[in-house]
């Protein structure tokens, strides 16, 4: 059997948590002897491959038509969806972060008002337009018929959880049966990492860490600002571009505690490191399945808080502080109890008991095996 992995054009210049999890994947699927190439071409020729592979649906341009050419082609898909329902998110960008207009009125007062409002207005839309590829535009039925056609090409979708599965299946009228969940996972290494690197670099310990790229949809102005309220040393490492939301999160940083350290190479023993470092790992974003940092930091002894929306309470049932992303009060106290609190190792358990690559692999196995 030979599989062919594909995913967007920039999955390597612009890595995420899909980068990771298609890596992963491959690494472990050869070690069960299973061999896997990877592709970001649109229109790659599979006379090769008896599976294609696809990551993604939020993303789905390019994965529209890397489904179309392996359908053309008459080969088998499989689909790592990584799909949320982004309503939510969609609705909080609107409301809360491009500037509502005035009542219209023909007084000289309310037309400076309504004038300064469309300039912020259309400079918001512009700035959020390029963000997290939100495009104000998740619910356009473009977007949603080629989810639909990808979903429904699928030989079998491989949902992280049980929660994304439901969302699928009532969302595009998916059947169950087509689906098989393979949880996100987290390696070893990170259960054996020492302090000791980050600590002798930056000289900081028992702090709050979030791995994310800097973002809206990461929450992250919203994080700083209750780390800063609560007077807690934070630490960002993360991919960002120097943009309006980016000057936001540095003015807000200039209130507290926080270090923006970039991106650090997700394979470095200093990234490991980081999360041995630190007290607590942050992640309130809109919502996550449940993402892959905050499965590393657990396996490094960090205690976890953790947005409430996405499939997170599947993942740590009990063990984590959750929050809900849209209320800072509610972020403030996650943070302040998890801080808090002392170090526990029954997180790490659970984690290495449940979400490791080699079983994310067997499963995948399974999907494959089920339709090959």
């Amino acid at each position: 059997m030979r599989v062919l992995f594909q995913n967007r054009p920039d999955v390597f210049k612009n890595a995420g948590g899909d980068t990771v999890q298609m890596l992963k994947t491959r690494e472990y699927l050869q070690k069960e002897g299973i061999q896997v190439d990877v592709s970001t071409e649109l229109k790659p020729n599979l006379d090769k491959y008896d599976i294609v592979h696809l990551f993604n649906t939020t993303r789905i341009a390019e994965t529209y038509m890397q489904a179309l050419n392996a359908k053309k082609q008459k080969r088998l898909i499989v689909i790592s969806s990584i799909y949320w329902d982004m309503n939510e998110y969609e609705k909080w960008v609107r409301n809360e972060l491009i500037p509502q207009l005035p009542p219209h009125s023909s007084s000289g007062e309310s037309v400076k008002k309504l004038m300064k409002a469309l300039f912020l207005r259309t400079k918001a839309q512009k700035i959020f337009r390029k963000l997290d590829n939100i495009r104000l535009m998740i619910n356009d039925k473009r977007i949603f018929r080629k989810q639909y056609a990808v979903l429904h090409m699928a030989d079998a979708i491989l949902p992280n959880s049980y929660m994304e599965m439901e969302q699928i299946v009532k969302n595009f009228g998916i059947s169950a049966e087509k689906c098989i969940i393979v949880p996100n996972a987290a390696e070893e290494k990170f259960a054996k990492a020492s302090p000791k690197e980050f600590i002798d670099k930056y000289h900081i310990h028992d702090f709050i860490l979030s791995v994310a790229a800097i973002g809206p949809r990461k929450n992250t102005h919203t994080l700083i600002r209750a780390a800063s309220l609560e007077k807690l040393p934070l630490v960002l490492i993360g991919a960002y571009k120097e943009d309006e939301y980016m000057k936001l999160c540095r003015k807000e940083a200039l209130r507290g505690k926080a270090m923006f350290l970039g991106k650090i190479d997700h394979e470095s023993n200093l990234l490991a490191s980081a999360y041995a470092a630190a007290k607590v790992h942050a992640l309130v974003s809109w919502y996550e399945t449940p993402g892959l940092s905050s499965l590393e930091a657990g396996l490094a002894g960090c205690n976890i808080v953790t947005t409430d929306r996405g499939a997170t309470r599947e993942y740590f049932d009990d063990l984590a502080w959750y929050c809900n992303p849209s209320d800072i009060l509610s972020i403030r106290e996650a943070l302040r109890h998890a801080y808090n609190s002392p170090k526990s190792h029954e997180l790490k358990a659970h984690i290495l008991k449940n979400y490791t690559w080699e079983k994310a692999a067997k499963l995948t196995i399974k999907a494959y095996e089920k339709i090959y």
